[in-house]
């Protein structure tokens, strides 16, 4: 499970036109710096706190400062927390379930030019924690949120279409740090990493083979992998007492990336929507401890690395995965013997281990948190006996 809210994918490496507007604290004077390019460039305020002790501008909805980006622009928006309050909560960091948290937060109405591959980047001074959040049906309410690492810059990448939207930027450190919003509008395109209206899914390339086609629809999954029937009808997997053994044997890795879902764990329950997975039925020679870890390469290298990573695009193979093991029935929940889905570390390996008896089937998933971007992806199942 994760400790975060994302619908974000790979961020964008774009060179668009661009204008930068700051605005002094304390100070109502703006200052344009750069140029539009060809077609000009929208900007924005942010965080400027006006004098004789009044309520910043920027800090509630109702005093938003004003975004335009049209399709192929960029703006830049340079601003500071300092004198701001917490009017709003934010799901990723202090949401109304975290009352001893409160973070400062200044609101910029965003209007879009025309639909387009977005790409919302927040990053500050040192001491400057970001939380950006994105709302696309009313300013009070979440829709897309980052809050992915204590010091590094918070990105969302998302479709949006022409019209107007809120963006919050909240502060989890200092509370007075200046900071650099950062919004782009680029064409859509497939291989952008953002799955587009036009598209069923896309994992920032067009490439065939790894779940997601060349034309970012996607590629047939495996019945024999993807559904509890398909599973029950393979020899499946048998595994002797010190045995080793990866799922699939050999590169390339397999993908979850559009398959079905099977079944959730018992350790999924906070999930928002069920994610897809892959099913393996196993068969022990010996009684013993049955261990499914996922998260880990053919060289036993974890995916993500071994601390949260905080740029994205994150490595292949880096997602938010889960697994869980049934006993003898593989489409009833009850039968359950062992899940991992770990809470605090969402890009940690996971491993769920269950005592087990020879000649029993087992049912292994390879699942993941949630129905989005990172709740699938490329994968290698190992098991042990032992």
């Amino acid at each position: 499970m994760t400790t975060r809210t994302w619908l974000c994918t790979a961020v964008l490496a774009m060179a668009l036109p661009a204008s930068i507007v700051t605005t002094g604290c304390g100070d109502d004077t703006e200052t344009t710096t750069g140029g539009g390019g060809e077609g000009g460039g929208g900007g924005g305020v942010g965080g400027d706190v006006t004098t004789g002790g009044a309520p910043p501008n920027f800090d509630t909805c109702d005093s938003a400062g004003a975004i335009d980006v049209d399709l192929n622009e960029e703006a830049v928006a340079e601003g500071s927390m300092a004198g701001s309050k917490d009017d709003y909560a934010t799901f990723c960091a202090d949401a109304e379930t975290m009352p001893d948290l409160s973070y400062p937060d200044v609101v910029y109405k965003l209007h879009v030019g025309g639909a387009c591959t977005a790409t919302l980047n927040l990053d500050g001074d040192q001491g400057f924690d970001g939380v950006l959040s994105l709302r696309t049906v009313a300013c009070e309410t979440d829709e897309f949120c980052s809050n992915a690492s204590a010091t590094a810059a918070e990105n969302i990448a998302v479709h949006l279409d022409e019209g107007d939207y809120s963006v919050i930027v909240s502060d989890a450190g200092t509370g007075t740090e200046a900071f650099t919003l950062t919004i782009g509008c680029a064409t859509p395109a497939c291989g952008d990493g953002v799955t587009n209206p036009f598209e069923e899914c896309d994992d920032g390339n067009t490439a065939d083979g790894d779940g997601c086609a060349a034309d970012c629809l996607f590629e047939a999954s495996d019945p024999s992998l993807d559904t509890c029937a398909g599973a029950a009808k393979t020899a499946g997997t048998v595994i002797g007492t010190g045995e080793l053994v990866h799922i699939p044997g050999q590169a390339p890795e397999r993908t979850t990336i559009g398959a079905t879902e099977s079944g959730e764990s018992t350790c999924q329950t906070a999930s928002v929507s069920p994610a897809p997975d892959h099913v393996y039925k196993v068969i022990p020679e010996a009684n013993g401890t049955l261990i499914a870890t996922l998260g880990l390469d053919f060289e036993g290298n974890p995916y993500c690395g071994t601390t949260e990573p905080t740029k994205l695009p994150y490595p292949a193979g880096c997602w938010d995965r889960a697994v869980h093991i049934r006993e003898a029935t593989c489409d009833v929940p009850e039968a359950e013997v062992a899940c991992s889905d770990t809470t605090a570390t969402w890009w940690a390996t996971e491993a769920a281990s269950a005592e087990v008896v020879a000649g029993t089937e087992y049912y292994v998933f390879v699942d993941g948190y949630n129905n989005d971007e990172f709740g699938q992806g490329l994968y290698v199942l190992q098991l042990e006996l032992n």
